[in-house]
């Protein structure tokens, strides 16, 4: 039994090896696109970046609301993305506008999919 149990966990270490390459991967054709170009769309960079995110959001276990420890999974997530978030803007105000921004963004969406959902 202890084999089948090592066998999946280095099949579950290969999987996350191949989604970290392919993240690796996506992320150096944006870095080559970003110096190729004088600039990158802001439309081509959100669609990366939510595909960033949304690649996080499944190796924490995708979208599982019965996991027992979602909310600590997507407090680390999210307070990193906060932390950045920080560092790299020209100063608060500008953190906080770009977090509303995509707070509301973010609410919209789920409400959007919520609604979808509830219709069907």
């Amino acid at each position: 039994m202890s084999y089948l149990i090592n066998i999946e966990n280095e099949i579950a270490l290969l999987k996350g090896l191949l989604i970290n390459f392919e993240v690796a991967k996506e992320e150096q054709i944006m870095n080559d696109e970003m110096s190729t170009e004088k600039a990158v769309s802001s439309e081509k960079a959100f669609e990366f970046g939510r595909d960033v995110g949304l690649d996080s959001i499944e190796r924490l276990g995708g979208f599982d609301r019965e996991h027992e420890q979602i909310h600590a999974l997507f407090a680390g997530l999210m307070s990193t993305v906060f932390h950045a978030l920080y560092v790299f803007a020209p100063n608060y105000e500008a953190a906080e506008h770009l977090i509303e921004t995509a707070r509301s963004w973010g609410k919209e969406e789920a409400t959007n999919e919520k609604g979808e959902a509830e219709s069907v």
